[in-house]
């Protein structure tokens, strides 16, 4: 823990508690964390399996202000499941109570302290540790890993979200020129001024300046204010990963790579990629872990790495095993009669995926089958039923074509986060 605790690290998040919250806000919204949806663990970290009641135990592991904390408990508390939270900056552990005040919250147990000290707690095992934004904070995020791993469950998982290397290259620009101007020694406060200073005075060649809207939200006074701009750009300890350093983290801490998720998920892919077909044919070449980690260089765009890790292989559901439903999730969650309805058969369906300011149409080729398929998409009907309904009402479809049609809807959607498998 000694090599670990970085004290730095901790005044900052004492002073400046990150992400600001108000609590009062919890009575007008719930704020959803990516990898933290019920639907998506229960996909990618056991197969489909829905394994909530009031035996699942969670963690989220430096819980900050409390997004998922709050998000987990208030989707497992029907369950009778509990969350337990640990963070060891005191300012921000009390606006997370404040805010699971705000909403009645009673099921999660608040533990002021360090990952590297978790075994110290006499914590029993966790099905599920959430832990965002927080490894690449420390000395050593293997050891942080590692010790995430002792206390997880033999088939359990973990949510992470890691910093990227390639989409965020010119914070990294950013932070070495004010580590070469700001003085040493200098207070929050001061680095603070004189970092608006130099930002609002950035030429237009600058690479920070050029992409200032990508990073409005922490910039923001509006936004996250003072504990934003420190967070993006005054760390003092900041670390980013490429794919392929994310693969080895995980095999350090012995755990298997399950999957990406989150708004860059369909840029971890080289497949969808429209180019000579020359090219393709050396892409073909490649494995998962090299067409990922050539992916995220193509793109460029990709600013944080979200993505499970599992102690067991297999973790993820399988679309091959038809025993399993599908469900619409994301931008789809309780959408499905309202999609089935904008289908017509015949025609191209646009569909918009939104990435910040981006956007991206893609397109949906739409016959009959595909509405028939799309209205028995409800997270209850598995697969083999949909296949034997929709052959039953058109017995000239053969269970390949209902199948065929079936994979094309699932793997359009889910890349985008739209549809997830599950075991009902």
């Amino acid at each position: 823990m000694q090599e670990n605790f970085l004290p730095k690290v901790k005044q900052q998040y004492e002073s400046l508690p990150y992400p600001p919250r108000e609590p009062i806000d919890e009575k007008q919204r719930l704020i959803h964390t990516e990898c933290d949806r019920l639907d998506k663990i229960m996909h990618y970290c056991f197969q489909g399996i829905n394994r909530f009641d009031k035996n699942f135990r969670c963690l989220v592991a430096g819980g900050g202000t409390g997004d998922a904390a709050i998000f987990l408990a208030e989707q497992l508390k029907n369950y009778g499941a509990k969350v337990t939270y640990l963070d060891l900056s005191e300012s921000s552990m009390a606006i997370a109570k404040e805010r699971a005040q705000v909403r009645g919250l009673n099921n999660i147990e608040w533990i002021n302290g360090s990952i590297l000290d978790l075994s110290a707690f006499n914590v029993e095992p966790f099905d599920y540790i959430n832990c965002s934004g927080v490894l690449h904070h420390l000395a050593s995020p293997e050891e942080g890993l590692i010790s995430l791993t002792n206390n997880l469950k033999a088939d359990g998982a973990i949510g992470l979200m890691l910093y990227a290397k390639y989409g965020r290259q010119e914070v990294y620009n950013m932070q070495n020129l004010l580590r070469d101007i700001l003085p040493d020694g200098a207070s929050i406060e001061d680095k603070l001024f004189l970092t608006r200073v130099i930002v609002n005075n950035l030429p237009d060649t600058n690479l920070f300046k050029q992409n200032l809207s990508k990073w409005a939200i922490d910039l923001s006074k509006k936004a996250y204010g003072d504990a934003g701009v420190y967070d993006l750009l005054l760390h003092s300890k900041d670390r980013c990963y490429t794919v392929d350093e994310l693969y080895d983290l995980a095999k350090a801490a012995n755990l298997n790579f399950v999957n990406f998720v989150g708004p860059f998920k369909q840029y971890y892919n080289l497949d969808t990629i429209d180019i000579s077909e020359k090219v393709k044919d050396i892409f073909s070449t490649f494995g998962l872990r090299k067409k990922q980690a050539v992916a995220e260089q193509w793109h460029g765009n990709i600013t944080k790495h979200m993505f499970y890790l599992s102690k067991r292989e297999n973790a993820e559901a399988n679309i091959e095993d038809k025993s399993l439903a599908l469900l619409f999730t994301g931008d789809l969650a309780g959408k499905g009669h309202e999609f089935y309805q904008t289908i017509k058969p015949g025609e191209h369906l646009v569909l918009t995926y939104s990435l910040g300011d981006e956007k991206e149409e893609f397109g949906l080729e739409c016959n009959r089958l595909t509405k028939d398929v799309v209205k028995l998409i409800d997270g209850k009907t598995s697969q083999q039923n949909i296949i034997r309904k929709i052959q039953k009402s058109h017995p000239n479809y053969s269970s390949n074509d209902v199948i065929s049609e079936i994979n094309k809807i699932f793997n359009l959607l889910h890349p985008r986060g739209w549809i997830c498998l599950y075991r009902n």
